[in-house]
């Protein structure tokens, strides 16, 4: 507290400390109503001036600038709530369905200050020497003990993000109490050595809704209470394909169109036998890789149609599935041009041959 007061002022201050607590863990309409409400009894209804994320960093080697990360106002309020957080050096949670962004915001923020930034998935098999280490051989055949990665990342101050937290078995979640307290020591049993967190070591953690995507637990509330909560939301649909056209590099006609294709996925996504839930059809992620093969490749809609079918439709082993890709395509390729369905039945007919291929697919 008194290290943001000395920088921003106590109203800045006290404005930021209820936003980290009580706006973050809100969706976009809900912390929208909060924030208005926090500033009408802190402010008197004025919001306070904005202060550049590098403020909220010990130290910048840039200005956040990047040809590859594209923020719209969406991703510069998660950027914020973000940065508010890492000041005070509180361990940080972030919620939010697959493809959202939430990995990808703290590693932009970590380039700012030039922090290493480390990344763990984890899945119901993780192990805890995965992060911890292990006693190895080295070449003289001596026994050493090699560290995992989170031990490495405690000791030199590097981010570390543990993706899926929520997938972790129990004992991997115990390992970090210490580390989530006030102490910030990580106890190492193999080397019966407690390390102290280096000052610019910061932990985040992801994980997907459990009530929405199966086999994740629900995180106990008190393990829950050691963190800082940020919900992240879908990215928006408009906002969306500003991104894949600025990051892309794309006409801004077809990653609409990629947009209209992902939105009807999703509306057919009951009928579908192999994957459940609203992403099983296409993600965010995939939409990304769409863009990228017709940037590479061709930026003729021939090319947009091929990509798109051989990206979503020949993983799925169902002929009806591959059929609804097929119907969406042609139906969102009526507003482009004429000649797009024609090229379509084309890519479909020759895609189903045994003999058809994707020559150079980088995915």
């Amino acid at each position: 507290m008194q290290k943001a007061e000395r920088k921003f002022g106590l109203q800045k201050t006290l404005y930021d400390g209820f936003n980290m607590f009580f706006v973050s863990l809100l969706d976009g309409s809900s912390a929208e109503i909060m924030r208005k409400k926090i500033s009408s009894l802190l402010l008197g209804g004025h919001m306070p001036p904005l202060v550049h994320l590098s403020r909220y960093l010990e130290k910048s080697i840039s200005d956040g600038s990047s040809g590859n990360y594209v923020q719209t106002k969406y991703v510069q309020e998660h950027l914020g709530n973000l940065a508010r957080a890492v000041l005070m050096r509180y361990p940080i949670l972030l919620q939010g369905p697959t493809s959202s962004g939430k990995t990808s915001l703290v590693w932009y923020l970590a380039a700012i200050p030039g922090h290493d930034f480390v990344r763990i998935n984890n899945h119901e098999h993780t192990d805890l020497q995965e992060y911890l280490g292990s006693y190895i051989t080295d070449t003289t055949g001596k026994l050493v003990f090699n560290e995992g990665v989170l031990v490495k990342a405690v000791r030199n101050g590097h981010w570390i993000v543990l993706d899926e937290l929520n997938l972790a078995p129990s004992d991997v979640l115990e390992a970090f109490n210490r580390l989530l307290d006030d102490n910030r020591e990580l106890f190492v049993p193999e080397l019966q050595e407690r390390i102290q967190a280096h000052p610019n070591f910061m932990l985040f953690a992801t994980q997907n809704p459990p009530t929405l995507y199966g086999g994740r637990k629900m995180l106990s509330r008190a393990f829950r209470n050691r963190f800082v909560e940020i919900h992240v939301g879908e990215i928006p649909d408009n906002k969306l394909s500003k991104i894949l056209e600025d990051r892309c590099k794309i006409y801004v006609g077809h990653a609409e169109k990629m947009v209209e294709v992902m939105k009807d996925l999703r509306l057919h996504r009951q009928s579908s036998r192999v994957f459940a839930g609203k992403h099983g059809f296409i993600t965010p992620r995939d939409l990304f890789r769409w863009a990228d093969r017709t940037q590479r490749f061709g930026n003729s809609n021939e090319d947009l149609a091929k990509d798109g079918y051989y990206l979503l439709a020949e993983r799925l082993r169902d002929e009806d599935e591959k059929s609804v890709v097929q119907e969406i395509l042609e139906n969102i390729s009526h507003g482009i041009r004429a000649r797009f369905s024609d090229s379509l039945a084309i890519v479909f007919a020759v895609s189903r041959r045994p003999s058809a291929m994707v020559a150079g697919s980088p995915y």
